[in-house]
C-alpha cells in the first residue's frame, strides 16, 4: 500500500507492506489523501517483531531505559525501548520506521511515532508543530495548549459539538509566509478517558466499543472525529487565541485569565523545540515568539461546566 496525503503545501507519501498498518493509516490520514503533486516526504512503516538493535555511539537525546537519539551526516535514529525505531534521513525527506507490536497495540503510540518521524522533516519544508488542540469558527482558530491531563481533549470536543471545526487533536502546524500566520491542519483520532467522554451524550457508542485488551486498568479511547461530527476538518486558519487550560478544582463557572505573549511562548517552548535539531530552532522559536504576538493569550481555568466553554472561548475571538 502507498497513499498520498496533503498538508498545506507538502505532500507525504506513507506506504507499508502491512495490511494492519495500512487500514490504520487510512483511517488516521484519510481525510487528507490527495491524488495531485509528486511526494515531498517518503515514509515507509514496518512491524517488527525484533526491534532493530540501539546504534553504538554517543546519542544527542537519551533517556535511561526510554528513548535515545543518534545523528550523523544529516541521518537521524531515534530508538524508542518499547515502541520501535525511526530511521530519518534530512537531506532526503525520508524516513522507515520498525514498529513494535506493543506500538500497534497501544492507543495513539502509532500515531506519536508517526509525527516524531515527520516533524524534523515537516521543518525542513518550512511547517512547524506545536503541541495542542486546534479548533476554528470563521476561519479563525483557537489553539488550547497543555500537557497530559489538562483537559485539552475536553476542551477542544466541546469546541467541536458546538460546530466549531478541527485543525488537529495534537500537533497543528504552523506557517509563515511574510507577515502571515498560518495554522495548519495535522491528522489524528480524537483520544480522551471514559470519564471525559461520558460528559458528551453523543459518545455513547464510543464509550459502548469494546476497549482493547491492553492490561491496563485505565486507558484512552481513540476515535475518528468524523464518526460524530461529519465535515468537521478544517485545512487551514489564521491564529485568533491561544488557550491554556487548568483544571480547577473547587470551581464551579470556569473563567479565562489573560497571560502576556511571554508566558505563552515560554510556555509552548518545551513540548515544541527538539535542541537536536539545532539548525532549525531559530525558525522554529520565530515562529512560535510570531503565533505568541499574534494571537492573544489566555489560561482557562476549568470547571465541571463544559457546556459553557463554546460561549466562554467564543469571547477570545476577534469582534466578540
Amino acid at each position: 500500500m502507498h497513499a498520498n496525503y496533503r498538508l498545506r503545501h507538502v505532500i507525504v507519501q506513507i506506504q507499508t507492506a502491512d495490511a494492519g498498518i495500512a487500514e490504520r493509516i487510512g483511517v488516521i490520514f484519510g481525510p487528507f489523501a490527495s491524488a495531485d503533486g509528486a511526494p515531498d516526504i517518503m515514509v515507509t512503516l514496518h512491524r517488527a517483531a525484533v526491534l532493530p538493535a540501539m546504534p553504538t555511539g554517543t546519542p544527542v537525546t537519551f533517556e535511561e531505559g526510554r528513548l535515545a537519539y543518534f545523528l550523523h551526516d544529516q541521518r537521524l535514529i531515534a530508538h524508542f525501548t518499547q515502541w520501535g525505531q525511526l530511521r530519518i534521513d534530512l537531506n532526503t525527506l525520508r524516513f522507515e520506521a520498525f514498529l513494535s507490536e506493543a506500538c500497534l497495540a497501544t492507543y495513539s503510540v502509532l500515531e506519536d511515532m508517526v509525527i516524531i518521524g515527520l516533524a524534523p522533516l515537516l521543518r525542513r519544508r518550512r511547517l512547524f508543530t506545536v503541541h495542542a488542540f486546534a479548533a476554528a469558527r470563521a476561519g479563525r482558530a483557537v489553539l488550547i495548549i497543555g500537557d497530559i491531563g489538562a483537559g485539552k481533549t475536553t476542551t477542544g470536543i466541546s469546541l467541536l459539538r458546538a460546530g466549531w471545526s478541527l485543525l488537529s487533536n495534537d500537533s497543528p502546524l504552523l506557517a509563515a509566509d511574510g507577515s502571515d500566520l498560518e495554522v495548519v491542519a495535522y491528522p489524528g483520532l480524537l483520544s480522551a478517558f471514559d470519564d471525559s467522554l461520558a460528559r458528551f451524550p453523543e459518545m455513547a457508542p464510543i464509550l459502548a466499543d469494546p476497549l482493547s485488551p491492553l492490561g491496563h486498568s485505565r486507558q484512552k479511547r481513540t476515535f475518528a472525529a468524523e464518526r460524530l461530527y461529519p465535515g468537521v476538518w478544517a485545512k487551514t486558519a489564521a491564529p485568533a487565541a491561544l488557550c491554556f487550560p487548568q483544571i480547577t478544582p473547587g470551581l464551579m463557572i470556569s473563567a479565562l485569565e489573560p497571560l502576556s505573549a511571554q508566558q505563552a511562548l515560554l510556555a509552548m517552548i518545551p513540548q515544541s523545540i527538539e535542541n537536536w535539531d539545532k539548525p532549525l530552532i531559530p525558525q522554529h522559536l520565530s515562529i512560535l515568539g510570531h503565533l505568541a504576538e499574534a494571537a492573544p493569550a489566555f489560561r482557562l481555568l476549568l470547571a465541571p461546566d463544559v457546556e459553557a466553554l463554546p460561549a466562554l472561548l467564543s469571547r477570545m475571538l476577534p469582534g466578540a
